[in-house]
Order: C-alpha cells, then sequence, then structure tokens
C-alpha cells in the first residue's frame, strides 16, 4: 500500500501542473520543482528510511512516517505560492522515505522462501503499475472537475487510511540490529542527488550565479567525500561488498536508467496532451491510464519469469518494447504537427506510451528481486532502499532533464509545439539503448 500511495502522488502531480501553473503563475524551473521536489526527497532519503527500518520496528516506523507526509499533503492544498507548495512537496517526501523500502524490507522478512519473494515483488510490481494507473486518472479527474487543490485532499485522505491499515494489520516485525547509523554519510548522499538534479533543474533559469555555482561545486566535493566515507566507516550507506556483487550493482543501473526514461515519460506526456494536444486535464488524465496500465501488466509478466535466470530476457525485451512504443509514440507526435486529424495523433501517440509502459514495468521486477536477493536477509532493508532510491533519483534526473531539453527546443510555442519534444525523445531513446547492455552484467551465481 505504501508503493501504491508513493506512486499515486507521483504521477497525479503532473496532470495537475498546467492548472498549478496558472493559479500560481509558475514558470517551467517552478513546475519542475514542484514535479520533482518529492521524489527527489524521497531518493535523498529512502536510504536511511530504509536503514531506520532494519534499526526499529517498522510498524513504528511507517506510523511515524505517515504522519508526516499526511501533515505536508494537507499543507499542499493549502499553499497560496510556488515557495510554499514546493515546501509542503519537501515536507510530504520526508515522510513518504520510509514508505517503500520499510514495506518492501516487511515482505522480505515476511516472505519465507525465493518463491515466496518473487510471488510478492511481482505484487509490488503490480502495485506501482496501479499507482501509476490511478495516478493519471485521479490527479486529471480530481483537477478537471474541483481543482489542483482536490488532489492533495486525496493525498491526505490515501495516508490516512494507510496510516489505519498499518495500526490494524501489520503485525510488530522487530529489527535485526541496533547498530549506529552514520548520520554524516546519509547527508553526503542526500546532498549528492539532490545537487544532480537541482543543478539540472537550474541550469537554464534565472536563478543567482552563486546558487548553481554551488550546486556545481556540491556535487563532486560530496559525492566524493560520501563514496570516502562508506570505504572507511563501520556504517555505510551502502555496504562496500554489495557493490562487488554484478547482480546488484546492475539491478541498481537497471532501476535508475529505466526510471530517467520514465520520469522523463510522465513529465511530458502530461504537458503535451494539455498544451500541444489542448486536451482538458480529465481527458489528459485518462490519455495517460493506458500507459500506467500497462506499466502493470509488464510488472505482471516480468514477475511470472523466474529470477535470477530470466532477469537477463526479461530486461532486454523491455528495452526492445520501450525503443518500440518511443518510435510509435513520436510518429504521433508528428501527426500533431502535419496532420488534421488529432483524434488519429493521439490514439497513436496512445498506443505507443502503452508499449513503453509495458517496457517501464517489466524491466522493474528484476531489479528488487536481483537486488534484494543479492544481500543477506539482515540487510533487506539496504537492499530495498537502494533499488528505490536509485528508481527515484532516476525519476528527479528524468524529470529534470526532460524539462531542460524541452527548453532548449528554438520552437517559439514552448511546450504548445509538438517540435519541442524532439530532443527529450531522443533522450528516452538512449536509455532504452542503455538498457538493452545493462542486463549483460548479470550473474547466475551472485
Amino acid at each position: 500500500m505504501g508503493t501504491l500511495t508513493v506512486n499515486i502522488n507521483n504521477t497525479a502531480i503532473n496532470l495537475a501542473l498546467p492548472a498549478i501553473r496558472d493559479e500560481l503563475r509558475l514558470d517551467l524551473v517552478e513546475m519542475q520543482w514542484v514535479s520533482v521536489s518529492y521524489v527527489l526527497i524521497l531518493a535523498a532519503l529512502t536510504m536511511i528510511g530504509g536503514t531506520l527500518g532494519d534499526h526499529f520496528d517498522k510498524r513504528q516506523v511507517l506510523t511515524v512516517g505517515l504522519c508526516v507526509y499526511t501533515t505536508g499533503s494537507l499543507l499542499g492544498a493549502l499553499s497560496l505560492s510556488a515557495l510554499t507548495l514546493i515546501g509542503s512537496r519537501i515536507l510530504a517526501g520526508i515522510g513518504a522515505a520510509v514508505l517503500v523500502p520499510v514495506g518492501l524490507a516487511s515482505l522480505r522478512q515476511l516472505a519465507s522462501s525465493p518463491q515466496q519473494l518473487t510471488s510478492y515483488m511481482s505484487l509490488w510490481g503490480l502495485a506501482v503499475g496501479l499507482g501509476m494507473a490511478l495516478g493519471p486518472a485521479v490527479g486529471g479527474g480530481l483537477t478537471g472537475y474541483l481543482g489542483w487543490r482536490a488532489l492533495f485532499v486525496a493525498m491526505t485522505a490515501f495516508g490516512v487510511i494507510y496510516l489505519l491499515a498499518v495500526r490494524i494489520c501489520l503485525p510488530r516485525l522487530d529489527s535485526f540490529e541496533r547498530a549506529g547509523v552514520s548520520i554524516v554519510s546519509h547527508m553526503l548522499a542526500a546532498i549528492s542527488m539532490v545537487s544532480a538534479a537541482g543543478l539540472v533543474i537550474e541550469m537554464r533559469s534565472d536563478s543567482p550565479w552563486l546558487l548553481k555555482a554551488s550546486l556545481a561545486f556540491a556535487l563532486p566535493v560530496c559525492g566524493t567525500l560520501w563514496i570516502h566515507r562508506d570505504r572507511t566507516t563501520s556504517h555505510p550507506v551502502i555496504p562496500p561488498c554489495a557493490w562487488r556483487n554484478p547482480n546488484y550493482a546492475a539491478a541498481l543501473a537497471i532501476g535508475f536508467t529505466n526510471y530517467v526514461a520514465l520520469g522523463a515519460t510522465v513529465f511530458l506526456s502530461s504537458l503535451f496532451l494539455q498544451d500541444a494536444a489542448q486536451l482538458p486535464a480529465a481527458v489528459a488524465g485518462f490519455g495517460c491510464v493506458p500507459l500506467a496500465a500497462a506499466t502493470a501488466w509488464g510488472a505482471t509478466w516480468a514477475g511470472a519469469h523466474e529470477m535470477p535466470d530470466a532477469a537477463r530476457r526479461v530486461v532486454q525485451v523491455a528495452a526492445m518494447l520501450l525503443g518500440c512504443g518511443l518510435t510509435v509514440a513520436g510518429a504521433g507526435v508528428v501527426f500533431q504537427t502535419v496532420s488534421d486529424s488529432p483524434a488519429v495523433a493521439i490514439f497513436t501517440y496512445v498506443v505507443g506510451t502503452s508499449l513503453m509502459g509495458f517496457g517501464f514495468g517489466a524491466a522493474n521486477a528484476p531489479v528488487n528481486v536481483m537486488a534484494m536477493s543479492s544481500l543477506p536477509k539482515r540487510q533487506s532493508g539496504v537492499a530495498g532502499s537502494s533499488a528505490s532510491t536509485a528508481r527515484q533519483l532516476g525519476q528527479s534526473l528524468g524529470v529534470a532533464a526532460g524539462g531542460l531539453l524541452l527548453s532548449l527546443a528554438d520552437s517559439p510555442g514552448g511546450s504548445t509545439s509538438p517540435q519541442s519534444y524532439v530532443l527529450p525523445s531522443l533522450s528516452i531513446f538512449m536509455c532504452a539503448v542503455v538498457l538493452m547492455f545493462l542486463p549483460l552484467r548479470f550473474s547466475r551465481h551472485s
């Protein structure tokens, strides 16, 4: 349910962005921050959230996280400016940082066999897809009929329902150990991630040069210090031995690359359907549902295969579908430019993004299985949180890069011009190419 909640929030906000932009007078950079701040904080803090789940009772950790998440969502509904809205998204992200990794760790702890773990991960992938499918429908529908603030009220309600479910249904799951946590290492990792996405977002903005220089300085410095400290501290963010496991390293790389493409696709789709295709928010929301539903189908299909033997083949099939779907969706954009039949253009675009969605979902399932089965059960929180962090950081950078490449287009129409989406589409295609080769690192013997 935590994964469902996080993914509804991730995808629903993109459908509300044009309405938020019009009411609060946001520019493209502020729109990117509204979209990315929540998931970026997730990426930055999910690792420490997973570590807390390993060290304390998972039920209590989820309870505290959900209280913070619900508060942030409620403040989002009351926001009157870009700054307060971004702040509320950050607060919600802080609370949500424990939901996915601690939820995954709970499944790992409850699973009694590798087969049961694979089954749980298939259900987890289904929850991702359902969250993505419900997100556009909820975001577009609520924004179109009740206004964008209703979306944040709904997120508050989801948080309350999940909190009640945790308190009533989840058994007490004790920690495996009470070892220390290196807050410094986690903060260095968090600053590195925020700096990376922030630098890409602010690159074309009117922000002071000092801010851009600070981000450019913090990224390599904090990244280097983090790597060095992880090698020397007794409580690393990620155990150094984990990186020597080819399955673990490849799984994180695949999760990151897959979500760079997914983040860019979801962000740009909402803008294309509402700005270029001139669809109302509610209609655009349902136009994004096939992509998300196909993601759920792809996750279910991948979960039916035996891991790790089938991991390489599953990811490569996913990459091919991603490339093919992008080609078909691109044809829809071309139709939108040269044709007087927008219905054909939108239909072609939806078919293409559906193929892409199946690829996104299929590539997701092996990431969790390979990452979590590569580390001991007592480190299930680290395994689950690092896989989640890789995805969320990838999604953040996908939104950041998609917005940057959209702003680089010379088309005077900006996001209303179909030609503006050519450069972002090429970046997504490059992700598909990379995904074809990353599974070659998978080994049948960890």
